[in-house]
């Protein structure tokens, strides 16, 4: 969204936590913390674009505030909640208007509802997002007494590597039969909870098994 090559500089950390209700709707809050590396520089400021008529190099096409269009993929039938509202500044956005808009809800692929939000990370800053949405009864299964829920954490293209903390919260009274992942994730459980922890490498399943 910033016409450069930004993202080489930006960190994300994801942590995702999801209160499992297999009578109704799940409930579910996404946080993304971006973190740009570069040290902050003054005399650039932050714009959006970049002017190519000097033919700058790579790093200083690179060295730039980043501009971000996040798309959120959820099972279909979710529904945003509530979201952070970011606010960019009309002087460096190209439409010369200023952004304060809030997450929205597309339709982008079949078999997904997306939310899709706008922000911007200045060098040398971080930007913590949250979304909170619920989710529908269809992701938990049940079968022969015991219900099972799987969530996919698919891997971005063109990233090598991103920490990742999700949080199971299982309803009041449940009983674990089985938490497991196809990654090489740390599993941590404690009554009604699990925590798992992994390198986001490659696409990942989580899955978990529980009874009432």
């Amino acid at each position: 969204m910033g016409f450069n090559k930004t993202n080489m500089h930006i960190q994300r950390a994801i942590d995702y936590q999801i209160a499992l209700n297999p009578g109704g709707y799940s409930e579910a809050t996404l946080t993304v913390n971006y973190t740009h590396t570069n040290p902050p520089n003054d005399d650039l400021g932050c714009e959006q674009g970049i002017s190519y008529a000097n033919a700058p190099t790579y790093e200083e096409i690179a060295d730039r505030c980043y501009f971000n269009y996040l798309r959120i993929y959820t099972p279909t039938n979710s529904n945003l909640i509530d979201a952070t509202v970011h606010k960019v500044p009309a002087e460096t956005l190209l439409s010369g208007r200023a952004w304060d808009g809030s997450a929205t809800t597309i339709s982008e692929f079949a078999n997904f509802t997306t939310f899709a939000d706008f922000f911007m990370v200045p060098r040398g800053e971080k930007v913590t997002t949250n979304y909170h949405y619920s989710l529908p009864q269809t992701i938990i299964q049940e079968e022969n007494g015991q219900f099972v829920y799987n969530l996919w954490l698919q891997k971005q293209a063109g990233l090598i590597s991103e920490p990742v903390i999700i949080h199971i919260v299982l309803p009041e009274g449940s009983e674990l039969l089985q938490a497991q992942a196809s990654n090489n994730a740390t599993i941590n459980s404690d009554v009604n909870m699990m925590d798992f922890s992994l390198a986001l490498q490659t696409d990942t399943q989580i899955s978990i098994t529980f009874k009432q």
